[in-house]
């Protein structure tokens, strides 16, 4: 008898044996579980948190980006004129004569170069050397130009030497504000 009970048991396994092992060792359904049959992919919570930590990112970095953006612009007018003043020097001392630099002021701003006499840039083909106006530069004005009692200097033709110190202040719309000063020297 009990040797017939040992093959049964062997053929037969404790039906509540697994049933215990179960209670004892919940996480085991889990390892029990194919690859082929766990979830791939995210779930809809975690989705909606990325999503959600994203917009908030974006909201708190697009002042900051604009502000750089604005920083830029202003900073790429300023090394235009700078450029163009240096140009305007080294333009005078090749053609041994004068060049005069003129400024327009206001939103539609815009500045010349022109031999031997002033320019009026807002006019087409006024400034025979280059002109330079806001259109390539949205967003910035030009506020002021004072140059002595004008808005234009010139610089000679033996030093390269500005005939009027001045100075061209620049701005944005959300208020920087860029000076470039012309020495005499």
């Amino acid at each position: 008898l009990v040797a017939r009970e040992q093959r049964h048991r062997l053929h037969h396994p404790d039906p509540g044996a697994s049933r215990r092992q179960h209670h004892r060792h919940p996480h085991r359904l889990l390892e029990e579980v194919s690859p082929a049959m766990r979830p791939n992919g995210f779930t809809l919570i975690e989705l909606m948190v990325t999503v959600s930590v994203i917009a908030i990112l974006a909201v708190v970095a697009a002042p900051s980006f604009n502000q750089m953006y604005d920083r830029y612009r202003l900073k790429g007018v300023v090394d235009v004129l700078y450029g163009d003043l240096q140009f305007a020097r080294a333009e005078a001392v090749r053609r041994n004569d004068n060049v005069f630099f003129s400024f327009t002021t206001g939103a539609n701003w815009c500045y010349g170069l022109n031999p031997t006499s002033t320019c009026n840039c807002a006019t087409v083909g006024s400034c025979t050397i280059k002109t330079v106006s806001s259109s390539a530069f949205p967003g910035v004005t030009l506020n002021s130009a004072a140059f002595g009692a004008g808005t234009s200097t010139s610089f000679n033709a033996r030093l390269g030497a500005a005939s009027v110190g001045g100075t061209a202040i620049f701005q944005t719309a959300a208020g920087n504000e860029a000076r470039v000063v012309v020495s005499l020297v």
